[in-house]
């Protein structure tokens, strides 16, 4: 029993001991990367003025839906603003950037676009941490936050925190990718937003017409991935196997697909052909149900952990031709539709979109 309580108290104080380090070098190496930023940017940021745009939070990472959203800003912006220069801060430098930025948008009050996807909120704490840092400091920028999924907990600290720092500043625009995000957005911040689609609906990759053949699975293995969909997927795997004589299968993100944005675009069209060569992908990730509509693919839709597929599927691509499946009576009719090949290409209005997007074409102005 003592042995016990000894270990206890042992565990207790290692806790104690290594949360008191982090409280310390945590502290050390934010003012640090301020600091060092700085000195290392400061005669790069001498040439920036108030046409500059800044797009903050650029994803170095493997994610190919979020280097697409990067792309798709990049051209939403360019068709705007086509006289305004875009400068791209790196997710893994924005602390290095942070004293720069604040002291040129001080000084013009420039348009900073926060990259979108789906990082608002609790689930990826360490990009919001960096965001909310961002728009605590840039106070004098226009800050517009790029089509988000936000996830909240009602009243919990973190969301307090950030309703605190996000409403404090006088010039933020917040917008949201589905209507789930839209009505969360609305109940906890009191700022400038509103709902338009996931911006990569905005790009349409000039590809050359390829023959279609085979089903390509497009599946996620991260925290994302909802085990409630695994059996529905299983028979679909079973269904195209007994149907289909090529079967291939990957995902949107791959460690090896990290690279600076300049290298991003070959790596895009490279999975983009992938969709475009294939009579059918089958995804639970949401840019993997995007991808099937930019390029015209036909695709069965699963939901992730957090309801974003499904949540952006109903928003706005519940007419498009896209079979969403949330249970048993859905599997069965895909099933039926795969043995059948019998496929359809979604279909999204492009005028539509257009009209989708004027709050935040707005916004930007």
């Amino acid at each position: 029993m003592k042995d016990n309580k000894a270990f206890l108290c042992l565990k207790k104080a290692k806790r104690f001991i290594k949360k008191s380090v982090n409280c310390v070098l945590n502290p050390v190496k934010y003012y640090r990367s301020l600091i060092c930023g700085y000195l290392k940017n400061k005669g790069i940021y001498k040439k920036y003025d108030a046409d500059t745009v800044f797009i903050f939070g650029v994803p170095e990472h493997g994610n190919r839906g979020d280097q697409a959203i990067t792309l798709a800003e990049i051209s939403f912006l360019s068709d705007i603003k086509p006289e305004s220069p875009i400068q791209l801060i790196p997710e893994n430098q924005c602390l290095e950037h942070l004293i720069c930025l604040k002291k040129v948008t001080d000084k013009y009050g420039n348009l900073c676009v926060f990259h979108g996807g789906g990082n608002m909120g609790e689930l990826y704490p360490s990009q919001e941490k960096i965001r909310l840092t961002a728009v605590k400091k840039l106070k004098i920028a226009k800050i517009v936050v790029f089509p988000q999924s936000i996830d909240y907990t009602d009243n919990s600290k973190s969301v307090r925190k950030a309703k605190r720092i996000y409403e404090s500043h006088k010039n933020l625009w917040i917008f949201t990718r589905e209507e789930k995000s839209e009505k969360i957005r609305q109940k906890l911040f009191n700022c400038n937003g509103a709902l338009v689609p996931d911006i990569v609906l905005s790009y349409k990759p000039e590809l050359p017409d390829t023959e279609r053949k085979g089903i390509l699975f497009c599946t996620r293995q991260d925290k994302e991935k909802n085990a409630e969909t695994e059996e529905l997927l299983e028979k679909l795997k079973e269904a195209a196997a007994d149907s289909s004589d090529k079967i291939t299968f990957t995902d949107t993100y791959n460690p090896e697909y990290a690279a600076p944005y300049e290298k991003q675009l070959d790596g895009l069209n490279k999975i983009w052909e992938e969709f475009k060569k294939s009579e059918l992908v089958i995804t639970d990730r949401l840019h993997g149900m995007i991808f099937s509509v930019i390029t015209g693919t036909p695709c069965i839709a699963l939901d992730n952990t957090t309801g974003k597929v499904g949540n952006l599927y109903r928003t706005w691509l519940c007419d498009s031709g896209i079979i969403y499946i949330s249970g048993e009576e859905e599997t069965e009719k895909a099933v039926e539709i795969i043995k059948s090949r019998n496929y359809t290409a979604p279909c999204v209005s492009v005028e539509k979109l257009k009209k989708d997007y004027c709050t935040l074409k707005k916004a930007v102005l």
